[in-house]
């Protein structure tokens, strides 16, 4: 079952300097009593509401992702979002000189597309219209085993940034891969999401109505997550077409898996 934890910030410190948002690494205290090390960033409502709904969506689909945390600091009187600090390596800083070395590069992308979760992710990734997942928002613990993270450009925010899956545009920029091989991959994305639940959208929406035990914070939570279950709904209906859409224009792919 899927949960956020409320949690109060005992101590934090930088962890990515370069970054759009503030990042820490951080000790939070649990409701109950339990620490933990978690991953804060300072981002607004909206956005700590995509990375909730976008870990759930992951959840019941059954994609690997942190646990979640709403954390206070009351020094601070800021509210941050948080995830489960994560001791494996995000995948691209495996490898180096990615852009000058496409060998590597090369070999990097097919370790992360023999992961049985790929064709899974692809399938989320243009579900929630994430356009965020570089190689640095996964989680490798070096052999098979990857976490999803950060999914706060999802349902089309930020509008200034246009739609694409860029799991996909690496696949077909690294990997180069035929026509043939193109289809069959989408095939196996489409079959992926075949299996997702019917009802995904109102199964998803159902688990914020009362998920953190704070009334008042859950129903805040319910009503931004309502517009997110709009879009899960709009785009579900429309998956197999959605990933046909990443064939070249002049090919067509709509048969369902």
């Amino acid at each position: 079952m899927f949960t956020i934890d409320l949690a109060v910030i005992l101590k934090k410190e930088p962890f990515v300097l370069k970054s759009a948002n503030s990042t820490y690494k951080a000790t939070v205290l649990l409701k109950n009593g339990r620490k933990s090390t978690s991953l804060l960033k300072h981002i607004d409502f909206e956005e700590i509401v995509r990375e909730f709904y976008s870990a759930c969506v992951a959840n019941h689909i059954g994609l690997p992702v942190p646990s979640q945390f709403l954390a206070f600091d009351s020094s601070e009187n800021k509210t941050y979002y948080g995830c489960e600090f994560v001791e494996y390596p995000n995948f691209a800083a495996f490898f180096t000189n990615l852009d000058s070395n496409h060998v590597v590069l090369r070999e990097a992308y097919l370790k992360l597309k023999s992961w049985t979760g790929w064709d899974t992710t692809v399938a989320f990734d243009e579900l929630i219209i994430n356009i965020d997942r570089h190689l640095g928002n996964l989680l490798w613990n070096g052999k098979n085993h990857f976490i999803l993270i950060d999914h706060g450009r999802t349902f089309g925010e930020p509008k200034s940034l246009p739609r694409c899956n860029r799991l996909m545009d690496l696949y077909k920029y690294i990997l180069e891969p035929s026509l043939e091989e193109l289809e069959k991959a989408i095939r196996g994305c489409q079959k992926k999401s075949s299996v997702f639940e019917k009802n995904l959208s109102k199964e998803t929406l159902g688990e914020f109505s009362s998920l953190t035990g704070n009334a008042s914070l859950d129903i805040l939570l319910y009503n931004e997550c309502r517009k997110l279950s709009t879009i899960l709904e709009e785009n579900f209906g429309k998956l197999p077409c959605l990933l046909s859409d990443h064939l070249p224009e002049n090919d067509t792919l709509f048969a369902k898996p």
